[in-house]
């Protein structure tokens, strides 16, 4: 019993993937049911099993990915003893590294939201309301306490949401840097946005703050210097 439900679930899974990659590759409208079950091989009685329709696919790539991007970030900013600097850093990391991991996901319920179903629209629209409030009580607590410059909260908050969510589009798994290089990466540039001026320019004069950069500066730099050839 147990390795028939592990082997539905596994199925399932399956097809969720297939329907992405077609949904980016043909868009909701150019897929059927048969080129997912042709990319599994599998029937189309097999797929039906599962899902009713294309758009019931799609509801559930769409519903899952945005509730998970507010269970993650909500369990993120659960550290209340954290000041507001580590807290938008881990809050970036691990909202940046799910958007990295599963880029797919994330392209498709962005380009095929207005294809739900109204019901499920609001849904999806109330999940993302509390990403962004999540991190907006973040960004709050820190221009109030002093550690952020006095920053809009809103605006900010859906900048730092609109960057990592970019991510989807332009990340390539495999490449120079894994997902979660690029997730710190993107936190270390968020954390200098936001950061009062006075703390930056500690920052910099810290010792260790000064090796980092040179390091990143020694690598952006190798990487101009064209290869040899024959290397």
């Amino acid at each position: 019993m147990a390795n028939t439900k592990i082997k539905n679930e596994a199925l399932r899974s399956s097809i969720l993937e297939a329907a992405s990659n077609l949904f980016i590759e043909k868009g909701l409208a150019g897929t059927k049911i048969q080129d997912i079950a042709g990319a599994l091989g599998i029937t189309r009685t097999n797929v039906y099993y599962y899902y009713k329709n294309k758009e019931d696919i799609l509801e559930k790539l769409t519903l899952d990915v945005t509730n998970l991007a507010k269970e993650v970030t909500t369990a993120a900013i659960g550290a209340k003893d954290q000041d507001p600097p580590a807290m938008l850093r881990s809050l970036v990391i691990m909202y940046s590294s799910f958007v990295l991991k599963q880029p797919i996901l994330f392209r498709v319920s962005e380009r095929n939201e207005q294809n739900l179903k109204a019901k499920d629209r609001s849904k999806v629209t109330r999940a993302r309301r509390s990403v962004l409030d999540n991190f907006r009580a973040v960004i709050e607590r820190g221009v109030v306490s002093g550690h952020f410059r006095g920053i809009d909260p809103g605006v900010t908050a859906f900048s730092i949401i609109g960057i990592c969510n970019w991510s989807a589009w332009w990340f390539r798994p495999g490449g120079k840097y894994k997902a979660q290089e690029v997730a710190e990466q993107i936190a270390d540039l968020v954390a200098h946005a936001v950061e009062q001026p006075d703390r930056q320019l500690r920052a910099r004069n810290n010792g260790r703050e000064i090796v980092k950069r040179i390091r990143g500066e020694l690598e952006y730099l190798e990487n101009l210097i064209p290869e040899r050839p024959g290397r």
